[in-house]
């Protein structure tokens, strides 16, 4: 599964390998690190306990759309669930 994040400002459309909270000049952001290995911020939020809800929003969307396999006859392993993108758009507040 491929994520990609759409920047809070609507500049950024990023493929995206990790996310952080950081906090920095009284601000609350999250960062998105990317194939690249760059960093970005995409969000600013009024506290850090947003910036968490956010993140924990991403997680349940990489959560519940994991590659999925059921076992065929012979003992394979085959996707069930074929090889998506998703693209997150980051929260305005």
């Amino acid at each position: 599964m491929e994520l990609w994040v759409r920047s809070q400002d609507k500049t950024q459309l990023l493929n995206a390998t990790g996310f952080y909270y950081d906090y920095q000049q009284e601000k609350h952001y999250i960062t998105c690190l990317t194939k690249d290995n760059d960093l970005y911020w995409v969000g600013i939020y009024k506290s850090k306990e947003r910036a968490l809800e956010v993140l924990n929003e991403i997680q349940n969307i990489l959560k519940n759309n994991q590659y999925g396999y059921k076992v065929n006859g012979l003992g394979e392993k085959v996707d069930i669930i074929p090889n998506q993108i998703f693209v997150y758009e980051m929260p305005k507040e």
